[in-house]
């Protein structure tokens, strides 16, 4: 207990040198008559804060480390606002800055309309239960045992989901929900990502739609794989759901 609370008062410690470190910024700036760059950051800080409030409501908090890389991220912007005022290249870093946000908000439209494509009509009902099922408790033991949870959760948001489908070529599916296949993945490593792209075709070659539900953690490189096989090959047919930073883990030990 002693060495948690050492570690919180670190972690508030942390967060008061950087208040300390933007404030006397902002003394220094107003002295200064730079005013502009304290309410551009002002403005940077809010909508930072409202996007953490509303990843909080969605129950998608972000973690301790990404909070502290936006913390530098907006020491990082006060400080090159300065050195641009002060030098006096506020037209080139406009443009630069304008090139960068046009290519952002692309990025980010193109990014939206891929997930897009790869969300079923039960996605909001699939997070709906993974976001219950990340509140019950710390670790997921084996899949089997997720994958009965999931179906309990779902039965509890009044959505008709069975345990178990038996296919035509004898495969049995984790769960079905109407006429939507579950495939349900825990923290997917390398092998298990082979395995499940091996077992699209066979869930889909009768023309069930299958979504795949991962449970825990899914990484990057994780997620970039699934998705671009759906994308290659499975386009309508196969869909991905996950939390973005759930907080129940897969146990080391798996049963």
């Amino acid at each position: 207990m002693p060495r948690r609370n050492r570690r919180q008062s670190t972690n508030i410690s942390n967060h008061e040198v950087v208040i300390l470190f933007l404030i006397a910024l902002c003394v220094l700036l107003f002295i200064f008559h730079m005013e502009i760059v304290v309410y551009i950051t002002i403005g940077a800080f809010v909508l930072e804060t409202i996007w953490l409030i509303i990843r909080k409501f969605q129950n998608r908090p972000l973690t301790g480390q990404q909070v502290r890389r936006l913390d530098v991220s907006l020491v990082a912007l006060f400080v090159i606002l300065s050195i641009v005022w002060v030098t006096d290249i506020q037209v080139v870093f406009g443009v630069v800055v304008g090139v960068l946000a046009v290519l952002f908000i692309l990025w980010k439209a193109i990014s939206s309309q891929k997930r897009k494509v790869i969300t079923s009509d039960i996605e909001s009902k699939l997070s709906k239960a993974l976001q219950l099922m990340d509140s019950t408790a710390k670790w997921y033991n084996n899949e089997d045992e997720a994958n009965r949870e999931l179906v309990t959760c779902l039965k509890s948001l009044n959505v008709d989901a069975a345990y178990g489908y038996k296919l035509p070529n004898g495969r049995i599916a984790d769960a079905k929900v109407g006429d939507m296949l579950i495939e349900g993945k825990l923290s997917p490593d390398t092998a298990e990502v082979d395995r499940l792209i091996g077992q699209l075709s066979d869930y889909t070659q009768y023309g069930d739609k299958l979504n795949v539900v991962i449970y825990g953690q899914l990484s990057n490189n994780a997620r970039r794989r699934i998705e671009n096989e759906i994308h290659l090959k499975y386009i309508g047919r196969v869909f991905l759901t996950y939390l973005n930073n759930p907080q129940r883990k897969r146990t080391q030990v798996m049963l």
